[in-house]
């Protein structure tokens, strides 16, 4: 191959990752925009059925104090809550120990985010991406 056949290659496979990316751009956009319309709904229909069914939860109330945690936080990203917050919420009686070691762990995990000491919130979409 002449350097010219191998430069018109590497156009042409350059073009091509162009294409790909802007195409990957494009679907993550797309992603985006179902999962936040997702989540609106989820939350409407959460709102409307109160505690006795929770959606996303296979139609039970969650039972672990990490999976009430996660339902609390990810239904309002844009709130801090603190473990004595999400225990009101939640009318449980469970030690605040509990509460604060599930919020840590599900921190750690990479699943919530801390945002102050003892303040915890969601992870939003673009920094997961």
């Amino acid at each position: 191959m002449s350097a010219d056949d191998n430069a018109d290659r590497v156009l042409r496979l350059m073009g091509e990752l162009q294409e790909l990316r802007k195409r990957r751009t494009d679907l993550d956009a797309e992603r985006a925009g179902i999962e936040k319309r997702i989540d609106e709904l989820m939350a409407a229909i959460g709102s409307a059925a109160g505690s006795a069914v929770i959606p996303g939860w296979n139609d039970r109330a969650p039972e672990m104090t990490s999976e009430k945690i996660l339902m609390t936080i990810n239904r309002s990203p844009d709130a801090t809550f603190t473990a004595l917050d999400i225990a009101t919420l939640w009318h449980d009686g469970t030690g605040m120990d509990a509460w604060r070691t599930a919020l840590s762990r599900l921190c750690v995990q990479g699943k919530i985010r801390r945002i102050l000491h003892g303040r915890y919130t969601a992870i939003s979409r673009s920094s997961k991406n």
